[in-house]
């Protein structure tokens, strides 16, 4: 029904927005803003079977939402998003389970699907500006860093690999394929030729500019501290893969730890917001216009 997708879309819209903002400032989303919305949604799509006399729009909302947070636990567990992001997913997938009622989906993915792309193409792209911003802004660290990893016998040697292979690439397409497809073939050159500095950037970034010292009353639950931490020869905290804890945290602050080092990772919740305005608006994957 119109006006259930209209309610949905308009509180999925609003929470991400509201995520965006907290993740920017704090980074740290609030669990009220990633569980009212799962709720909300699911109530409101319950109420829709209900009037319609069928399961399914619940249905759907339910088992798209046990994906996406599977997705988002995966993107965690693998130090990709923080446990907020993940949470906040599965509202976009209970959210997003049917196509809108204002779209046609045409596409070989179900709508969910074409949600998932977009958030990690505008993701990436969105990754890669911040970073270009933080670049800039540490630039005496970060070219510091950059010079100094650039400098590394490895490096020289993976530069040199990706040298080979991309005058080979551009070889065999100027050789052997068609004509239309040769500009395909030399682009693809080119980001073999570019793929060493990239890498060399984005470490000389997280290097430069990703890490912080902090006091423990400015932690919060999840941050990824990079060292163990002791109080003279006791061990008071030993790192965790996948963050630190309320209790450690308690801990630390009784043990009068100074200053804890942390990695401090790139807001992701914007590129959700980004994602999902691009998927309500074009009801495709952006940029691939035939699927």
């Amino acid at each position: 029904m119109v006006v259930f997708d209209t309610i949905v879309i308009s509180a999925a819209v609003i929470a991400v927005f509201i995520a965006s903002l907290f993740d920017i400032k704090t980074r740290e989303i609030p669990d009220w803003v990633s569980y009212g919305l799962v709720i909300f949604v699911l109530l409101t799509r319950g109420l829709e079977s209900i009037l319609s006399k069928t399961h399914s729009h619940f249905t759907y909302s339910v088992l798209t939402m046990l994906i996406f947070f599977g997705f988002g636990a995966l993107m965690y567990y693998t130090k990709q998003w923080g446990g907020g992001d993940a949470k906040l997913i599965a509202g976009l997938g209970a959210s997003f389970a049917e196509t809108p009622s204002h779209l046609i989906n045409n596409s070989i993915l179900p709508f969910p699907g074409i949600l998932i792309v977009n958030i990690l193409i505008l993701g990436a792209i969105y990754g890669a500006i911040y970073a270009s911003y933080l670049a800039i802004k540490n630039k005496n660290a970060f070219k510091k860093e950059f010079l100094k990893i650039n400098r590394e016998k490895n490096i020289r040697h993976i530069k040199v690999i990706m040298l080979i292979l991309g005058i080979v690439m551009a070889f065999i397409s100027y050789i052997l394929f068609p004509i239309n497809t040769k500009l395909i073939g030399g682009i693809f050159a080119l980001i073999i030729l570019l793929l060493p500095y990239l890498i060399i950037s984005l470490k000389s970034v997280e290097l430069s500019c990703m890490y912080k010292q902090l006091l423990p009353s400015k932690l919060t639950e999840g941050d990824w501290v990079q060292k163990d931490i002791y109080k003279g020869k006791k061990l008071i905290y030993k790192t965790k893969p996948y963050g630190i804890d309320l209790k450690s945290i308690n801990l630390l602050k009784k043990a009068k730890i100074k200053q804890v080092l942390i990695k401090e990772g790139i807001p992701f919740v914007p590129s959700f917001l980004l994602g999902t305005l691009a998927t309500l608006v074009l009801g495709r994957i952006i940029f691939i216009p035939f699927i």
